[in-house]
């Protein structure tokens, strides 16, 4: 919270056994079935392929306790958060791997997922990077927490949202990344949202 500022009281917005009527709304509502049967279907999908991890994004549910029950029982190894509040939330409901699979932008924000790392040394939290401000600001900030923060390169690989866009700017980063304190490259990683829900190889 905020200096000056007071936590107000949190009312479920219902309980076990109400009728659907009385739910509050915006709610989330999870039909337990589904959600374990296609939780199971995609363990089992993955664990095909050796040497591949089931990373979830926490934007699907936005839901600490969800996030948490993934790694307890369906092979996920962490989640992936858009948003440092999101890390926040992920890490104080107890999830122990949190992947912030975008660029923080703001020394602030750097300094508060930084301060998370220091406040919560059991938990392992990552960030993507695809410029030199991003890893000076997380490096002065990680200096500043006395913490190191794990940080993959992000590349574009088509939907020109955020990326390296070559080869050259990859390796300079990732070098970059290597010399800079408090920092730690673990790698690359690029996303294509159009490439979901393809139902054929072609």
């Amino acid at each position: 919270l905020m200096p000056g500022m007071q936590r107000f009281p949190c009312t479920a917005p219902a309980s076990v056994g109400d009728c659907i009527h009385l739910v509050d709304t915006p709610s989330l509502l999870l039909d337990l079935d589904a959600f374990e049967f296609n939780a199971q279907l995609q363990k089992s999908m993955v664990a095909k392929h050796p040497g591949v991890a089931l990373r979830p994004h926490m934007k699907a549910h936005k839901c600490s306790s969800i996030a948490k029950w993934q790694v307890e029982n369906a092979g996920a190894v962490g989640v992936c958060v858009q948003k440092v509040c999101e890390a926040e939330a992920a890490v104080h409901g107890g999830v122990k791997d949190v992947f912030l699979s975008n660029e923080i932008v703001g020394l602030d924000k750097c300094k508060r997922f930084c301060q998370l790392a220091s406040d919560h040394a059991d938990v392992k939290l990552s960030v993507c990077a695809d410029c030199n401000l991003h890893l000076q600001q997380m490096s002065e900030a990680a200096l500043a927490c006395g913490v190191t923060i794990d940080v993959v390169i992000e590349v574009n690989v088509g939907q020109d949202r955020c990326g390296v866009d070559s080869d050259s700017d990859l390796v300079r980063l990732a070098q970059t990344c290597k010399q800079s304190a408090g920092l730690s490259f673990k790698g690359v990683q690029h996303y294509h949202g159009w490439a979901q829900h393809q139902r054929t190889a072609q």
